[in-house]
């Protein structure tokens, strides 16, 4: 189960980056990102699932950007600068997951083939 919920995290720490890429960018709204990943919901079900405290925390950040889009947007981009960061970092200093026998997106496949 551990393996899973590193993988599972490598993945949302890519998509963080992506993520936070893209408002930077305006090709998506904070709205958007909060859909995708930085909600309340996603911070409790990692939490029960016993994801790392680094992770909880950049997911805890995102649900503050709309926070900082309002009260203080001219930090906005240097808070989204802090985030890639910290997920670039987590990445840069975790092991190599051991390969998979399975991509991470054959479930979903796999789920509309029956």
């Amino acid at each position: 189960m551990y393996e899973e919920i590193y993988r599972l995290e490598r993945i949302f720490y890519l998509l963080s980056i992506g993520l936070c890429h893209a408002i930077k960018n305006g090709a998506i709204d904070i709205d958007e990102a909060e859909r995708y990943l930085y909600s309340p919901l996603m911070m409790r079900l990692l939490k029960e699932e016993g994801a790392s405290d680094v992770l909880h925390d950049l997911i805890h950040a995102g649900t503050e950007l709309e926070d900082t889009e309002s009260l203080a947007p001219a930090s906005l981009g240097k808070e989204l600068d802090e985030m890639i960061s910290r997920a670039m970092q987590t990445l840069k200093e975790s092991p190599v997951p051991k390969p998979m026998f399975d991509k991470w997106f054959n479930p979903i496949f796999e789920r509309n083939k029956h």
